[in-house]
């Protein structure tokens, strides 16, 4: 893990863990060692876990950013795919909640237009997708669904508690923060001098808003729940953004499970470069397990390290371990594809 830090973020690990708070992994951490089969994906925590442990009435949030999608179920990523399942392993094996985050509405904000992405047919059935995938996730590994809040941002209750988050605490966030927010190596001051960056200031307080309690709190019900995020390392600072907000508004403060962003197939991030490097989840299998075969040790050691004993029982080899992980979603998603057509020629004919 510590190689693909550096390789994909210019960054050394022990850089990267002093400069947002998180630490490598201990030994016992996270707690429930039997447990722990399906989390194999963790990076660092954050100090204050380590220092508080899992505090009473906490959840488990996260998720991926599908901007790069453009709203096609087929652009989705096998990056996208872990972003999604790794919420739901540490709620898993911290025997907590899990709120899945879908956060598109930030697409309008940047259109001006006022529409909602949903009302477009494309992400409409992406988020169906999505939806199921989690679901069949969540059910391989034993995760109770009843547990599990799938929660698309853009939907007018959920988007109603944002805004009104966004109008009490928005004001309390500087623009040293908004800039260069998802750029944990430091390598970007985006979206200072761009066009539309009093657009992208509006929507990155808005995300920020959360990763606070009263957030969580609307999606589980539960009354002033503490956070942890489990996300890739680019969400790193606006976890510690968020924490600063909290710690003036006299909130919890979120803490945080990272892990590495996969990589495509040239060692970029996955949601850069070209087309040929990206590994689509939704690809015939066969050429999802070709790519792989092209691919470097890093990112078949990185993939590795997704799978479950369940997807793999047998299997101890890292090829062997990354290709059963790619399989696994692979044959999820194409199934959560086939589900949610029929549930919609369902609803319409029968």
């Amino acid at each position: 893990m510590d190689a693909l830090i550096e390789k994909v973020y210019r960054l050394t690990a022990e850089q990267f863990r002093q400069r947002y708070g998180l630490s490598a992994d201990r030994q016992g951490w996270p707690p429930e060692p039997a447990s722990c089969d399906v989390w194999k994906g963790t990076f660092g925590v954050s100090e204050t876990l380590l220092r508080e442990g899992v505090q009473p009435h906490s959840v488990v949030l996260g998720g991926p950013c599908l901007v790069f999608t453009r709203g096609q179920a087929r652009n989705v990523t096998v990056k996208d795919c872990i972003d999604l399942i790794a919420p739901i392993r540490a709620a898993k094996c911290l025997n907590l909640p899990c709120v899945l985050l879908i956060e598109i509405e930030q697409l309008s904000i940047l259109a001006g237009d006022g529409k909602s992405p949903l009302d477009d047919e494309h992400w409409s059935v992406m988020l169906g997708v999505l939806h199921h995938f989690v679901r069949y996730y969540a059910l391989s590994i034993g995760f109770p669904l009843e547990r599990l809040h799938f929660t698309c941002t853009s939907e007018p209750e959920v988007e109603a508690v944002v805004d009104d988050l966004a109008d009490r605490y928005g004001a309390l966030i500087g623009t040293e923060d908004i800039c260069g927010l998802y750029a944990p190596d430091g390598s970007s001051s985006f979206p200072r001098e761009h066009p539309l960056y009093e657009r992208y200031v509006t929507a990155f307080k808005r995300s920020l808003m959360l990763y606070l309690p009263a957030f969580s709190e609307h999606v589980t019900g539960l009354a002033d729940p503490s956070v942890i995020s489990a996300e890739n390392v680019n969400q790193a600072r606006a976890v510690a953004v968020a924490g600063k907000l909290a710690g003036r508004l006299s909130m919890k403060a979120p803490a945080m499970i990272a892990h590495p962003e996969c990589p495509n197939i040239a060692g970029a991030r996955m949601d850069h470069g070209e087309e040929k490097d990206k590994l689509y989840v939704s690809e015939p299998l066969p050429a999802l397990l070709g790519k792989l075969g092209l691919c470097d040790d890093l990112l078949v050691s990185y993939l590795s390290h997704w799978h479950t004993e369940r997807e793999l029982a047998a299997q101890t080899d890292v090829y062997a371990r990354a290709s059963g992980f790619l399989t696994t979603v692979n044959g999820m998603f194409a199934r959560a594809y086939k589900q949610h057509t029929y549930q919609d020629v369902k609803e319409v004919w029968l």
